[in-house]
């Protein structure tokens, strides 16, 4: 196989690419997208003529591939042709981009004679069917209590006297929450009791982050206020859908 950096190509079975996949899921657990990571080690040698300078000149023409912005990595068939492995930055969200690398090995490379090195690539492809695809989703409801509440008057001199402040206090209601979507924005849920909104929701637009060659983790959070003569009752919801 023939390791191509950007627009180095390496001699053939100089590099050895071990490719594996990561899944990044939504909140369904469908997948929308794969980290791809290459973990690709070789050796630089010089044939038929040994030296350190050659070494060094081709050590350092990889160093610059590598550290490139988001290098096209793919391996070639023996007879050049492409192969199913392939890190292409117009089909990645991000990347690849590089984790690390070594040159050379070990300290027991002999310079002239060629040095080891390893390096590492990364990449996220997404692989969704479109839509916000739904990173995270978290909402609660909190209460302030109504119905008949009490207070304590008096105890500077006497002990204090327990009264009634509220016969029939309303009861308050805030339905709040949050959720981050892959490559869109996701709605707000519905309000769980809407005849008795107060007003329209209060909404906070976060992000989203440049991470790469699309924008990413749009957040949006959401607070609703509610109130009504008597209990309600309702759970948060467990997504956006309602």
């Amino acid at each position: 196989m023939i390791l191509q950096v950007g627009s180095i190509t390496r001699p053939n079975n100089e590099a050895v690419v071990v490719p594996s996949y990561t899944p990044i899921y939504d909140l369904t657990r469908r997948v929308e997208a794969m980290k791809i990571r290459w973990e690709i080690t070789g050796r630089v040698v010089n044939f038929p003529v040994a030296g350190p300078s050659i070494t060094t000149v081709q050590i350092r023409e990889l160093e610059t591939a590598f550290r490139s912005n988001n290098p096209r990595c793919a391996l070639l068939a023996d007879d050049g042709s492409i192969t199913p492995y392939l890190l292409d930055p117009g089909q990645l969200m991000q990347g690849p981009y590089l984790v690390d690398y070594t040159f050379p090995a070990s300290e027991s490379e002999v310079y002239a004679t060629g040095l080891a090195y390893r390096v590492s690539l990364e990449g996220i492809q997404y692989v969704g069917g479109g839509g916000t695809d739904l990173l995270s989703f978290s909402e609660e409801v909190t209460e302030d209590p109504g119905g008949t509440t009490y207070v304590y008057v008096g105890g500077a001199v006497n002990a204090a006297e327990r009264q009634v402040a509220f016969r029939q206090k309303s009861f308050k209601y805030t339905q709040s929450g949050s959720a981050t979507g892959l490559l869109a924005r996701p709605f707000i849920p519905p309000p769980i009791w809407p005849f008795a909104l107060l007003a329209a929701p209060r909404v906070v637009l976060g992000g989203p982050l440049n991470k790469g060659t699309v924008d990413t983790d749009y957040t949006i959070s959401w607070e609703y206020n509610f109130e009504w003569h008597t209990k309600l009752y309702g759970v948060p919801h467990r997504n956006n859908r309602g």
